[in-house]
């Protein structure tokens, strides 16, 4: 039987401005998400992360909203 979902929790770090923007040029070269590029690398180092986590989940700006 599936495990049901998981509460979503915030996770706020602070970072100087200059790994924000290596950050959001990384996830901007990849066409994918700040959360996505933080995700991929905790996998690498060994950590467990939901699948859920792992899925891109970009929100549609309002002025692009239909």
């Amino acid at each position: 039987m599936p495990q049901p979902r998981q509460k979503a929790v915030n996770l706020n770090v602070k970072v100087t401005e200059s790994t924000i923007r290596a950050l959001s040029r990384t996830a901007a070269l990849r066409d994918t998400t700040q959360k996505e590029v933080l995700m991929r690398a905790l996998l690498k180092a060994g950590i467990e992360i939901d699948p859920h986590d792992l899925g891109e989940k970009r929100t549609v700006p309002w002025h692009e909203r239909p």
